[in-house]
């Protein structure tokens, strides 16, 4: 039982992190920095 739940929180941490880099992509806009250089 332990050793399931310890896969299941891995799995759980795993997933809001390559969603947060996935905001993170879509917040910076690459359009703003190409006027700017």
């Amino acid at each position: 039982m332990m050793k399931k739940l310890k896969t299941k929180t891995r799995r759980l941490k795993e997933q809001p992190l390559r969603k947060r880099r996935l905001q993170r992509r879509l917040r910076m806009p690459r359009k703003p920095q190409r006027p700017q250089k």
